[in-house]
């Protein structure tokens, strides 16, 4: 991968007080009420950008970036700087968690190529959206998540020598999580960071529908007489080294709406139900038992239900074996496919389809709708990778990276 360093545009605290007032998170994870709350927060909160309310969103973020840089809300980096960047936070089983990367350009390459490479499926509208703000506001307001291997510890040693200090920003989230930014001007250590990256292919962990738009707006630079070099040739990233214990992969639920009135569960799974279950356990078991899937419906004991081999698993083309390990990937082909019997383009709309992070809101959709909760097991990390560098794409919402990373702490503005 080519990364390179470059002059970011950060908060002023002159002007705005404390960074934890305006920065955000990611624009996908907010509902009505967060974008609400973002606005009460201060005039200066990056949902303003990412994600504004307004008519002409678009436009609007527009005139607010020309405002905040005029105004000095957002101040450029003297000299080119890379950003190392360190999240604190708990994992599920209450356990500590230390996750160091860095925030940098990217050069932009078609992903079916590498050496960067997509593991998840993209849908239309959110790509069209994310292409059109990066046009009208020539601003590239929210980092991608990118994972590379590191099975010698370089990157990471290289990482903890540039945090060695006081951090420029310390900040936390809406989850209570802690948020570190450094930035790093030594040219010699930026060259080795850069030198090494080199010969290193790397993953989206997050952010596919960004990545994909800024290739098209690559695309269009290009085409109107941009050069290799120019600052649309490159993508914000956050690169993290993806390590088991630097990276945690929750699952993403499915709630199916039209079950089946009868199918024949005990024909492709083994079912497996305690008395007194909840749902909270069965995700627990889910979690720690591979080719497994948590069941939960209105009325109904939890249960924890293992593939069977005569489950009618219905694979879309020829997969690999890292691809059949994917939970996801086996829950679309046995269930969605093989016992509901839906097409691809079914599935892509999200046809009787929803996904969800959180239990709260996978309880409700079973109670408000009368759906079925599926509780998967996250995906190993190493299949992540396998997957992707064989080419292929794993279903949506098949990862959910944790903790999101802040969008505001570094802004990238095309041509300044």
């Amino acid at each position: 991968m080519e990364i390179r360093p470059f002059a970011g545009y950060r908060y002023n605290s002159q002007v705005v007080g404390s960074v934890s007032r305006v920065v955000s998170p990611p624009y996908d994870v907010y509902d009505a009420a967060m974008q609400a709350a973002a606005y009460k927060k201060s005039p200066h909160h990056y949902v303003r950008l990412i994600l504004n309310r307004e008519s002409d969103p678009h436009k609007a973020a527009a005139s607010t970036l020309e405002a905040w840089v005029k105004d000095q809300v957002l101040v450029k980096e003297p000299q080119p700087a890379i950003y190392p960047y360190v999240q604190y936070y708990t994992d599920p089983a209450g356990s500590q968690c230390t996750r160091r990367g860095f925030f940098a350009l990217l050069r932009l390459t078609p992903t079916d190529a590498g050496p960067v490479h997509a593991h998840e499926r993209t849908l239309p509208k959110p790509l069209e959206e994310r292409l059109n703000l990066m046009r009208v506001t020539r601003a590239d307001f929210g980092p991608i998540f990118v994972i590379f291997p590191d099975d010698g510890g370089e990157f990471l040693s290289l990482l903890e020598q540039a945090t060695s200090g006081d951090p420029e920003i310390e900040t936390d989230d809406t989850d209570g999580n802690l948020h570190r930014l450094w930035v790093a001007k030594d040219t010699k250590w930026q060259n080795r960071l850069c030198e090494l990256l080199r010969s290193v292919e790397g993953v989206i962990a997050d952010g596919h529908h960004r990545y994909s738009a800024a290739l098209r707006y690559a695309e269009e630079r290009r085409a109107a007489g941009a050069g290799p070099d120019d600052s649309s040739q490159f993508k914000l990233v956050a690169l993290f080294p993806g390590t088991a214990d630097n990276l945690t992969v929750f699952p993403i639920h499915r709630i199916v709406e039209n079950w089946p009135d009868s199918p024949d569960v005990a024909k492709y799974f083994n079912t497996s139900q305690m008395s007194l279950w909840r749902p909270e356990e069965v995700i627990k078991a889910v979690a720690n038992t591979p080719q497994t899937l948590g069941y939960y419906a209105q009325g109904q004991t939890p249960e924890m239900w293992a593939y069977k081999q005569t489950a009618p698993i219905a694979w879309e083309g020829t997969p690999s074996d890292a691809y059949k390990r994917l939970p996801t990937a086996m829950f679309e082909a046995a269930v969605l496919r093989g016992i509901l019997g839906m097409t691809t383009e079914q599935i892509a709309a999200k046809e009787g389809l929803q996904f969800t992070k959180q239990l709260g809101e996978a309880k409700r959709m079973v109670w408000n709708k009368k759906a079925r909760a599926f509780f998967l097991p996250p995906t190993p990390v190493d299949a992540i990778f396998a997957t992707a560098r064989a080419g292929l794409l794993m279903p949506q919402k098949s990862t959910f990276f944790y903790p999101k990373l802040l969008s505001g702490l570094v802004t990238h503005l095309h041509g300044r």
